[in-house]
């Protein structure tokens, strides 16, 4: 045993919690995953501060939550050179390295990362994997990520073989850099980015037709009875989806679950590579994702919500050098918390900035009562109080607010904002999240003094137009 573990994070994008056999659907096949969940600690209560790629990785890398990064979506970006873990790795000695889609911008920013193999979507140059189907023959392919604009939500299979998928080629660089980083004196820091099961949903063969439609469990509350914000209505017209029939509902969820397990394969190689290497008893191993996908629950397809099925993600953790006698927590867990735990498996300070905590010394640091998430900022905000018991949110748009009993409606489709409107877990949420955003100065413009701000949704149809995303050409 080293007194410098390795660190291999890998994080999906787009894959809700209750996309694995051992906690969700029934028949879900997750072999590999279950696998690393009954050998470390399963955080089935883990959600994350802000449901978009960009943000969401800010939040990883930085420990810092939106309303304190500033990085609040897609269109604001983590500025080369700010505090992130793998610099603080870097700077301790480690070698670190990350592959696959990172969604740095520019392409290749430095976030502390001495190597990158990078695959991104909408990559037109300078991309590794791109790189790899040209020298292969497959330089053809346009949209190698799946055929988005007006099919970015129809499921398809890839145009590509199994072997050029950009899920097996994220596996096959991986298993390189691990044979390369093994022989080494130096512990690593490997940061894996798995594109899917992020859309579009284009799995190959047999994946494509490993779930029956028919039989995949259908979307929760699939007429869309419950009123949705403005952001959610916006980005479901971006995506084609305003009216999508139960068949194709279905087939849509069959091949996200065929994206899952396809990854789940290449984990599978992954973790068989660290075995087979002599690693696995000095490796800290971490997976997760960065948001969820909402799969037509309630007629709404994506992310960019506080319902449970855009802000809950999986998260496990398995570290050899700290038994846990708990494979299952429940408690409250977020993507703040990662940092903190990496750099205290690794040997290295904490510093006091950090908001989280080490989530494998839940004994020093008890869990908090509820946690802020913030998507966006201004008249497009949304900002949630995230409990385990309690689900509250708010846009700023409409000025609409829910509040779901997650104990007594896991399913979100009863809102007490609505139907109890003096419930007063309303106003201790409200009271939460003002207190937090007033301390951090109100950097995402949605206070208004005292209270919560309030705006039309003028501004949030204007910036969600049609999905018309170009190739790599």
């Amino acid at each position: 045993m080293t007194a410098h573990p390795n660190i291999l994070v890998i994080l999906t994008d787009q894959q809700r919690s209750d996309s694995l056999g051992s906690v969700g659907w029934t028949g879900i096949k997750t072999p590999h995953l279950d696998r690393l969940a009954a050998s470390g600690v399963h955080f089935t209560g883990a959600v994350c501060e802000s449901p978009e790629c960009v943000p969401a990785r800010a939040t990883i890398l930085t420990g810092l939550p939106p309303h304190l990064s500033g990085v609040h979506s897609n269109s604001t970006t983590l500025r080369s050179g700010e505090w992130t873990f793998p610099r603080a790795l870097r700077d301790a000695g480690y070698r670190t390295w990350a592959i696959g889609k990172q969604h740095f911008r520019p392409h290749r920013a430095d976030h502390g990362f001495d190597r990158l193999v990078l695959g991104e979507p909408k990559a037109t140059q300078d991309d590794d994997y791109l790189d790899f189907l040209d020298e292969h023959g497959f330089g053809w392919v346009d949209e190698p990520w799946g055929v988005r604009s007006d099919s970015y939500y129809i499921p398809q299979p890839s145009q590509l073989p199994d072997s050029h998928h950009i899920t097996t080629w994220t596996g096959d660089r991986t298993i390189a850099l691990l044979g390369e980083s093994a022989p080494a004196n130096a512990p690593f820091l490997g940061m894996v980015g798995f594109l899917k099961p992020h859309p579009p949903f284009d799995p190959t063969v047999p994946f494509a037709r490993l779930y029956d439609p028919e039989i995949v469990p259908p979307p929760i509350d699939a007429g869309g009875q419950l009123d949705p914000f403005p952001v959610e209505v916006a980005q479901r017209f971006m995506k084609w989806r305003e009216e999508t029939s139960p068949a194709l509902a279905q087939t849509l969820r069959a091949h996200y679950l065929g994206s899952v397990t396809q990854v789940d394969v290449q984990i599978g190689r992954i973790l068989e590579a660290v075995d087979s290497l002599g690693l696995a008893e000095r490796t800290v191993i971490v997976f997760l994702s960065d948001h969820g996908e909402l799969l037509g629950d309630h007629g709404l397809w994506g992310k960019r919500s506080y319902l449970r099925g855009s802000c809950e993600i999986p998260l496990i953790i398995c570290d050899p050098t700290r038994a846990s006698s708990d494979p299952i927590a429940d408690q409250i867990a977020s993507q703040c918390d990662l940092a903190p735990t990496i750099l205290a498996a690794a040997g290295c300070p904490i510093p006091p900035h950090l908001p989280g905590r080490d989530l494998l010394s839940a004994v020093e640091s008890p869990p908090p009562s509820g946690l802020t998430g913030t998507y966006a900022a201004g008249p497009l905000g949304v900002v949630s109080r995230l409990t385990t018991r309690w689900r509250w949110s708010y846009s700023v748009a409409a000025g609409r607010e829910r509040l779901f009993d997650l104990a007594a409606d896991p399913n979100e489709t009863n809102n007490l904002a609505i139907a109890e409107p003096d419930h007063p877990e309303l106003v201790t949420s409200r009271c939460a999240v003002i207190a937090e955003l007033s301390v951090s100065g109100d950097r995402l413009g949605m206070l208004d003094g005292k209270v919560l701000a309030r705006s039309s949704d003028e501004a949030v149809r204007a910036l969600f137009g049609r999905n018309r995303q170009r190739g790599r050409r």
